[in-house]
């Protein structure tokens, strides 16, 4: 069974649903762009510092974190 794309689908769809719709892909593209532009500042620090290694983290309550970026000289020096 072959299941072909329709790239005329959205217009099948009612506007409140292809509102939605480009808003979730807005905010996708929205984050993409912060996310590259602090991978970019991660690797500028990086760079600036002349290390091997750059972790960012994003603290919750109690003590625990998350590494959400880092910027690496070589990739045996990663923690993700």
């Amino acid at each position: 069974m072959t299941i072909s794309f329709n790239p005329d689908i959205h217009l099948r769809k009612n506007p409140s649903e292809v509102a939605g719709i480009q808003a979730i892909v807005r905010r996708l593209h929205q984050k993409l762009q912060h996310d590259q532009v602090v991978q970019n500042t991660t690797d500028d620090i990086r760079d600036f510092l002349q290390v091997d290694r750059v972790v960012l983290y994003y603290f919750y309550s109690k003590g625990e974190a998350q590494v959400t970026f880092e910027s690496l000289s070589s990739s045996q020096f990663s923690i993700l």
